[in-house]
């Protein structure tokens, strides 16, 4: 009688992205549309992302062509979700605005929020973006008159 050798059943293997080494924190998975957006950036354009908690993912919200003076329009109702690149027309240096969770109770929110912004500013060296300013802004205490200031200090050489 012959005797039947069995097969182990094949394992199955989830392959996780590669985590930079590094960094000693969970790396937020960015969008592949926002990382096509991050490279494609132009002068006088506005780039938004967001972080979607419950897909544990950054993703592309929109973008706009957008006049350095009127840049501060698009920030007055801030969202913590939304990370936001300015490249400005005449000198194409890019700014970085974010704006920080308000609140006293915000500790685990902030320590994810600074894993975003790290990881944004990684992701955007990658795709060939270098950030001359970065601009944090508080919840609840956004300043137009700042913005204005500081978008017009990134016009000049």
């Amino acid at each position: 009688m012959a005797t039947k050798t069995s097969t182990p059943a094949p394992r199955v293997v989830t392959v996780k992205p590669k985590q930079p080494v590094d960094i000693d924190r969970p790396v937020w998975q960015v969008a592949d549309k926002a990382k096509a957006a991050l490279r494609s950036l132009e002068g006088g354009e506005l780039l938004q992302l967001i972080l979607r908690y419950e897909e544990e993912e950054i993703q592309f919200l929109g973008s706009h062509k957008v006049n350095p003076d009127s840049l501060p329009t698009y920030f007055e109702s801030p969202s913590p979700q939304v990370y936001s690149f300015y490249q400005h027309p005449r000198t194409n240096n890019v700014l970085f605005i974010w704006t920080r969770h308000g609140g006293h109770n915000a500790t685990k929110r902030l320590a994810a929020q600074d894993g975003v912004r790290l990881d944004l500013l990684r992701i955007a060296k990658e795709q060939g973006i270098i950030i001359k300013k970065e601009i944090t802004q508080k919840e609840g205490e956004v300043s137009g008159d700042q913005l204005k200031t500081d978008v017009a200090s990134s016009g000049r050489q």
